[in-house]
């Protein structure tokens, strides 16, 4: 008789127990099927991607683009040359090294560092350097920029000449003049001369 009793009273926590088995398992096997949906269709769209990918290279590669004949022209102008010729005599005589570069963007010498400003300020910062350019830069033995040189240019062009580019290559520590067409001034050459000395003298220090 007792055992008999115990056994209804068993009866039922055994019925829930296989029902919480069973649905344990329902519930595996439906997130399964769920992952593997998921991964089947993580895998349906990275082969669409790279077919995608196939056919707009396979376009581009199909598009014939002729590119017109390029002709060889001289790195600086004639109007230049005087002036280039007298920078890099200046050049010759230092012993360290020291040369005349054309032509090059503020970026290509200076940056812009990222510390107390936004991120904002930084792109716009970087954005400025890269549209303006010096017409000669003289750097060191280490390629240091040294001094930077924009040649005057027509009346027209002067007016434009905000002297943004000398605020902030001055800010920077390179010396920055501006120069006539005719070439540079005996005070000039003293100048730059100076600014290439005091180079030696503290790379000698």
């Amino acid at each position: 008789m007792g055992d008999s009793l115990l056994s209804i009273l068993l009866a039922p926590a055994a019925i829930l127990l296989a029902v919480a088995t069973v649905a344990a398992i329902a519930v595996g096997m439906l997130v399964m099927r769920a992952r593997r949906r998921r991964m089947q269709r993580r895998a349906d769209r990275r082969r669409r991607k790279a077919e995608t990918e196939r056919v707009e290279m396979a376009a581009v590669e199909a598009v014939s683009i002729e590119i017109p004949r390029a002709y060889p022209m001289p790195v600086i102008e004639v109007i230049e040359e005087r002036v280039f010729d007298q920078l890099d005599d200046l050049a010759a005589q230092s012993v360290m090294g020291h040369r005349v570069l054309p032509r090059l963007s503020l970026n290509a010498f200076l940056y812009i560092g990222s510390k107390g400003v936004s991120r904002a300020e930084e792109q716009e910062a970087k954005r400025i350097l890269s549209s303006r350019q010096v017409d000669f830069l003289v750097v060191d033995g280490d390629w240091q920029p040294v001094v930077a040189v924009n040649l005057e240019r027509d009346a027209l062009a002067s007016q434009d000449d905000d002297g943004l580019e000398a605020e902030i290559c001055v800010d920077a520590g390179v010396a920055y003049f501006t120069v006539a067409p005719k070439g540079l001034t005996d005070a000039q050459l003293a100048e730059i001369r100076a600014c290439l000395g005091r180079a030696q003298a503290v790379a000698a220090q």
